[in-house]
């Protein structure tokens, strides 16, 4: 029997979106036009170029996870209310600088409706809402363009009352299954007129259950002279993997097969920074597409964390850096007063065991105005990236890091 040990940089892939009605017992796959296949492409590039600048901007030993997804959806969401060169900028870091932004909006209207029912074995929602300060006017078409493709709630709140972060919040907890319990963590500033959030949850059970019986210590190397002591699982699985240059992939199912974790290692002793800088959505469709089954053993360790990170270094290095500015142009939220993105912030939570799998992300936009301030074994034991994703589609999202599962 040969023993396969992973190095692991892993990535984690979700799909969260709020049910229209109940899925059928056998699940439904959804069904993209060419268009929608490549901003599958599209939404997985910014994946990898948003998680790469997290890492290199984040500590070497931290772990992290993320929702590019989310963060897509939201900055989706705010895009409809800017103009001219900031509109601009947001859709070409984005990626969707050649997309018609009803077509733009007509793609995650369809993800929404069509993603919860690929599993019925996996729990998925997906949630958007728009808060704003009660007596700033908003546009009708901003808000109505909101309220139809993402579904958005909407609503004007007194933000110079503590009730207002206290019922922003509790549509947070209440979205993520009590995993992300606040987004708003002190006072809404006087001078915020506006939050734009999306909160993602999924919680998906291994199609193939590991043993608690067999869940065991081992070391874990964090690098080869620090191993740590963490708590492995085992099982035997029918896996999907594939090497294309120095990656390495390992695909573990949920539920029905529809959606998966992809773990991602470098074939030798590369920095995690420098492997994800080298992945692109280009890459990882040739790693998916060139996996094969496996029967093997699948030894991962358990862990669990939540990750907080303001974004905005990573997406002005990505290029829309003006809708952080006093230069920037949000006129179709209102023509009047001259708006700008002041924070866009990420919370996120994961727990890998036994079970299975469960993660949550909420994602805030804050606008101000601008003028104010036997078979083979597959070991996971050192760092990793790791991904969830739909498996029809392609669609990543999340993606995270563990350096230190303990």
């Amino acid at each position: 029997m040969k023993t396969f040990l992973v190095a692991l940089a892993v990535c984690v892939v979700f799909v969260s979106c709020k049910k229209s009605k109940e899925p059928s017992p056998e699940g439904k796959d959804l069904e993209l036009t060419a268009a929608e296949k490549q901003n599958v492409k599209i939404n997985n590039e910014f994946t990898f170029k948003l998680f790469a600048d997290i890492l290199k901007n984040e500590p070497g030993d931290k772990n992290l996870f993320t929702s590019p997804l989310s963060a897509g959806i939201v900055l989706g969401m705010t895009s409809n209310g800017s103009n001219g060169t900031t509109l601009n900028a947001m859709r070409s870091t984005l990626g969707f600088t050649d997309v018609a932004e009803p077509d733009m909006n007509s793609y995650y209207k369809k993800l929404s409706a069509g993603l919860p029912l690929v599993d019925p074995k996996v729990s998925l929602d997906i949630a958007n809402s728009v808060w704003y300060r009660k007596g700033f006017e908003v546009l009708p078409e901003f808000k109505n363009t909101n309220a139809t493709y993402y579904q958005a709630a909407i609503e004007a709140l007194d933000f110079s009352s503590p009730s207002a972060r206290e019922t922003i919040n509790s549509w947070v907890k209440e979205k993520t299954k009590n995993k992300i319990p606040s987004i708003i963590d002190s006072p809404i500033p006087g001078d915020v007129v506006m939050y734009l959030i999306n909160a993602i949850y999924f919680k998906g059970q291994w199609k193939y259950q590991f043993d608690k019986s067999k869940t065991k210590k081992a070391p874990f190397y964090v690098d080869e002279d620090h191993p740590v002591q963490a708590d492995f699982m085992t099982t035997d699985a029918v896996v999907k993997t594939s090497t294309i240059g120095n990656i390495r992939t390992v695909e573990i199912p949920y539920g029905n097969g529809k959606f998966s974790m992809v773990i991602l290692q470098s074939s030798g002793n590369i920095n995690l920074a420098n492997f994800a800088s080298d992945l692109s959505s280009s890459v990882w469709d040739e790693a998916v597409m060139n996996a094969h089954e496996t029967k093997t053993t699948v030894i991962l360790p358990k862990f669990k964390f939540d990750y907080e990170k303001v974004l905005n270094p990573e997406l002005a290095q990505l290029g829309m850096g003006i809708a952080f500015n006093d230069g920037a142009d949000f006129a179709r939220i209102n023509p009047v007063i001259q708006l700008k993105i002041s924070v866009v912030k990420q919370k996120a939570f994961v727990e890998v065991n036994e079970e299975g799998t469960e993660a949550a992300a909420a994602t805030s936009v804050e606008i101000v105005p601008t003028s104010m301030p036997s078979d083979p074994t597959i070991t996971i034991n050192r760092p990793f990236l790791f991904v969830i994703k739909e498996n029809n589609t392609g669609l990543i999202l999340f993606m995270g890091k563990v350096n230190n599962p303990v």
